[in-house]
């Protein structure tokens, strides 16, 4: 299959607030070879570690990072009628703003002034291994 048919998409949305703190959601869908292999990985998982499954990648990622909620759809593993996706809504204190325009979230990019909302299409920049 073409490497189109397998990707991870990632949507995330955000408010850098003037304090400092990004306040963002992602959604997370897995497609191809990701649908199977993490749907696998997730149906032997216990709730409290899917959670910290994605709370150390995305702490990897940006340091700090709190995951305030995390939804993965379907909620039966078994269910292969819908696609495998994660809701994640998160926080990051300590960011600042460099310039003006939408940017990536991330600890050592730039991001949008205090306020201003941030919506990316984001690729993985850490491996999202099960």
């Amino acid at each position: 299959e073409p490497p189109e048919r397998n990707m991870m998409l990632i949507k995330t949305t955000g408010v850098l607030g003037v304090d400092g703190v990004i306040e963002a959601k992602s959604e997370l869908s897995f497609e191809g070879v990701n649908d199977d292999a993490y749907r696998n990985a997730f149906s032997h998982m216990k709730p409290d570690d899917e959670r910290r499954f994605f709370e150390q990648r995305l702490k990897q990622a940006v340091p700090g990072l709190r995951l305030k909620s995390l939804k993965l759809i379907p909620e039966d593993m078994r269910d292969v009628s819908t696609s495998l996706r994660a809701e994640l809504e998160f926080s990051v204190d300590g960011m600042t703003a460099n310039g003006g325009g939408k940017y990536w979230i991330s600890s050592n990019t730039k991001q949008g002034p205090p306020g201003t909302p941030i919506e990316n299409q984001l690729a993985c920049k850490h491996a999202l291994q099960p």
